[in-house]
C-alpha cells in the first residue's frame, strides 16, 4: 500500500495526517498485508475440531419450547406492575 493510498483513504474518513503519520502507518499496514500473506501460505488441511471431536449437529437434542414459569405468578412478585409488565426505575432522566 502506497503513501498516496493512505491519503486518499485517510481523506475518505476525514482524517488528516502529517507525512510522520502517513509514512508511520504505510509501514504498519505494509507489515500487516504480509503477514497476512504468510497466514495464507500455512498448510490448512488439518480436521476441523468438529471433525476430531466427532461432535454432530444430529446428535443434538430439538429445541422444544417449554412453558416454566407462570406468568401471573412472577409478576405478583414484583413490586411494581404496569400493562402486565414489570415496571422498573428509568435509568435516565
Amino acid at each position: 500500500m502506497t503513501e498516496e493510498q493512505i491519503l486518499h483513504y485517510a481523506k475518505m474518513a476525514r482524517i488528516s495526517l502529517t507525512s510522520k503519520e502517513t509514512k508511520a502507518l504505510t509501514d504498519e499496514i505494509n507489515r500487516m498485508i504480509m503477514s497476512f500473506e504468510k497466514l495464507q501460505d500455512l498448510v490448512t488441511d488439518f480436521p476441523v475440531p468438529e471433525e476430531r471431536t466427532g461432535l454432530r449437529f444430529e446428535a443434538l437434542r430439538e429445541d422444544k419450547t417449554e412453558k416454566r414459569f407462570h406468568r401471573e405468578a412472577l409478576l405478583k412478585s414484583t413490586p411494581s406492575v404496569e400493562n402486565h409488565s414489570v415496571k422498573v426505575p428509568s435509568a435516565l432522566e
